[in-house]
C-alpha cells in the first residue's frame, strides 16, 4: 500500500504488471498496492522512438534497455542492471520508470544462449535466448494473473559499465597510522535489531520475522561476507552469498551489490526464517557477522545484537466477504511491503511489515476485464469493506479524489493523503486496523463509532498512492498508518485455492485454514 516497488498495475501494461496499486513516491514513501498484469491501454502511440544501438553480446553483467510489447501502442519501457559476485552468481535489479517501480531480481541463470531470471515479489519470471547475433535477448515474461506472455526485448546499453568503480584511497589517520595488522583493528559495524522479532503463522509454518540494522561507522568500505542467526548454540540460519544478497539493501540507495558497504553508509538485513514446528522457534537470539575490510587480508568476526522474541497472538475475521481474493504484496521476505521504511518523528517505522493488497479476480481468474482505463473494469472496485473485529473507529478519511487508471495520482501524493480514503479501527491492545484507498463518499462510519465484526465500513476504491482498485489491509502497534510497527495477525478462518497459478477458480480445489494469514501470491476465498 504506502509505496511501492512492488505489484505491478494494471493500468500501464504489462511489465511488471507488478506494480501496481499502491506504488509511492520517492518522498514522502507512501502506500502500495497491488494489481497483477493487464493488456496494455491503448493510447495513441507517440512517434516510435529508435531502437538503442545494439552493442556485441559477452556476458550478462552491465546495464540493459528492456522493452516489452515492442512496436505496440503501449510499450513497457525498463532498465536491467546485472553485476556478479565473486562466488560467479548474477545478481540484479530492475527499474521500470512509468511505474515507479525498482525491483530485486534473482535466480538468474545462463545457459549457453538461454536466460531466465525471476522477480520473485510480484510472481514473474522471464525466459529468453541470445539472438544469433550475440547482440540482444528476446523472450516472455510470465505473471501470475496476466493472460498471457508478454514479449520482451533486452539490449545491452552502450559503454555500460559492469562493475563497481574501484574504492578511493582512504588517508591515513588515527590508528591508521600504527603498523599494518591482518585484520581490522575492529568491527567497523554497529548492528542492532529493529523493533520486535515476531512469529508469523502461514502455509502450516511459522515465521519469525524481523530486522537487523546495519551501520559502518568507519571510513573504509566493508563486505559484509556472511551473516549467521544463532538459538541454544544452534545456527538457525547462515547467509552468504546469493542469500546474504537477497536479504540485504543498503538504505536509501539502489546498489546492484548490497554486501558491499562504504564507509559511512547503514544498511538493513530483512529476516525471514522458516520453522515447520512451533515449538522450534526460539526465545531469543543472536547473530554471528564476518566481515572483510578494504587493506586488510583477513577478516573480522564478532557475535552480537542478541534479542528477545514475542509471538503476538491477534485473530481477527478478514476484511473482505466472497471472492476468490489474490494476496497482491502479501507476507513474504520479497513482498514490496516488506521492506518499506518510512521516517517520521525521528524514527523509522515499517508499517506495512505484514500488509496485503487484496484485488479480486473474476471467475476466470483475471484482475481486470476490458482494456483497463476505468476503474469500474476491476472485479475489486466497489467492493464492500467490512469490520474484523467489535472495535472503535479510531480515525477517517474521505473525499479525496479517485485515479483513473493509468493516468498517474489525482491529488499530490503527502502523508495525509498516500492511504487515500481510509478508515482505521482501535482493535484493542495497542493495536489498530488499517484500511485504505476506498471510494471518495463510500465511507460509513465517524470517529467514534462503535462497530460490530462484519460491520460495513466503505467500499473498495482507487485513491491516494494507488494505480489501481485494491483494498490495503495491516494491523500495526499504534495509532498512525505509517508512523507505527506492523505486527503479524491470523484470520479465524478462510479457504485457500491449491490450484496451480493460472488455473480459473471456478471449480478449482480449495482447502479450509484456521489461525493463519494469507501468503503472498495466496488466491482466497472468505465468507
Amino acid at each position: 500500500m504506502l509505496r511501492s516497488r512492488s505489484v505491478a498495475s494494471r493500468c500501464a501494461s504489462t511489465i511488471l504488471l507488478l506494480t501496481a496499486a499502491c506504488a509511492a513516491p520517492a518522498s514522502p514513501p507512501a502506500v502500495r498496492a497491488p494489481v497483477p498484469p493487464i493488456k496494455p491501454a491503448v493510447a495513441a502511440p507517440a512517434s516510435a522512438a529508435p531502437a538503442p544501438a545494439e552493442a556485441a553480446f559477452t556476458e550478462l553483467t552491465g546495464s540493459w534497455q528492456g522493452v516489452m510489447n515492442e512496436g505496440s501502442a503501449s510499450p513497457v519501457r525498463s532498465e536491467l542492471q546485472v553485476a556478479r559476485l565473486s562466488s560467479g552468481d548474477y545478481v540484479g535489479r530492475l527499474s521500470v520508470p512509468e511505474q515507479g517501480a525498482d525491483l530485486r531480481v534473482s535466480s538468474i541463470a545462463v545457459n549457453g544462449d538461454a536466460v531466465r531470471f525471476e522477480i520473485k515479489q510480484v510472481g514473474g519470471v522471464f525466459e529468453g535466448a541470445v539472438n544469433p547475433a550475440k547482440t540482444s535477448v528476446r523472450g516472455l515474461w510470465t505473471q501470475v494473473g496476466q493472460e498471457a506472455p508478454a514479449p520482451v526485448v533486452l539490449r545491452r546499453s552502450a559503454g555500460a559499465a559492469a562493475d563497481a568503480p574501484a574504492p578511493k584511497p582512504v588517508a591515513a589517520r588515527g590508528i591508521d597510522r600504527l603498523p599494518r595488522t591482518a585484520a581490522p583493528f575492529t568491527m567497523p559495524f554497529t548492528v542492532r535489531v529493529h523493533g520486535r522479532p515476531n512469529v508469523l503463522r502461514g502455509h502450516g509454518a511459522s515465521y519469525l520475522v524481523y530486522e537487523l540494522e546495519l551501520v559502518n561507522a568507519g571510513r573504509r568500505d566493508a563486505t559484509v561476507l556472511s551473516l549467521d542467526v544463532i538459538a541454544r548454540n544452534r545456527t538457525l540460519a547462515h547467509l552468504t552469498g546469493t542469500a546474504l544478497e537477497d536479504a540485504l539493501e543498503q538504505t536509501g540507495r539502489d546498489t546492484l551489490v548490497n554486501a558491499r558497504v562504504p564507509g559511512g553508509v547503514a544498511a538493513m538485513v530483512f529476516l525471514w526464517l522458516r520453522f515447520d514446528k512451533p515449538a522450534d522457534v526460539p526465545r531469543s537470539v543472536t547473530h554471528r557477522l564476518s566481515v572483510s575490510v578494504d587493506n586488510f587480508t583477513e577478516p573480522v568476526t564478532s557475535e552480537l545484537a542478541e534479542a528477545a522474541i514475542e509471538e503476538v497472538r491477534l485473530a481477527v475475521d478478514p476484511p473482505l466477504r466472497g471472492g476468490p481474493w489474490f494476496a497482491g504484496n502479501g507476507p513474504d521476505n520479497t513482498s514490496a511491503h516488506r521492506r518499506v521504511f518510512v521516517p517520521i518523528g525521528g524514527n523509522a517505522w515499517i508499517g506495512q511489515r505484514f500488509a496485503i493488497d487484496f484485488m479480486r479476480f473474476d471467475q476466470q481468474g483475471r484482475a481486470q476485464i476490458g482494456d483497463g482505463t476505468r476503474n469500474q473494469d476491476y472485479p475489486s472496485y466497489g467492493q464492500e469493506v467490512v469490520s474484523v473485529a467489535d472495535a472503535r473507529v479510531l480515525s477517517v478519511l474521505d473525499g479525496v479524489a479517485e485515479n483513473v487508471p493509468g493516468k498517474g495520482r489525482a491529488v499530490p501524493i503527502t502523508l495525509a493523503t498516500a492511504a487515500g480514503n481510509q478508515v482505521s479501527l482501535d482493535i484493542g491492545g495497542g493495536f489498530t486496523a488499517f484500511y485504505a484507498h476506498l471510494q471518495p463518499g463510500s465511507v460509513r462510519v465517524k470517529v467514534g463509532d462503535r462497530v460490530k465484526r462484519g460491520q460495513v465500513l466503505g467500499l473498495v476504491g482507487n485513491s491516494g498512492n494507488s494505480t489501481g482498485p485494491h483494498l490495503h489491509f495491516h494491523i500495526a502497534r499504534g495509532a498512525s498508518i505509517l508512523a507505527s510497527e506492523g505486527v503479524p495477525f491470523v484470520y479465524r478462518e478462510y479457504r485457500r485455492i491449491t490450484a496451480p497459478p493460472g488455473t480459473p477458480p471456478t471449480g478449482a480445489p480449495t482447502e479450509l485454514v484456521r489461525g493463519e494469514l494469507p501468503l503472498l501470491g495466496d488466491v482466497v476465498m472468505f465468507k
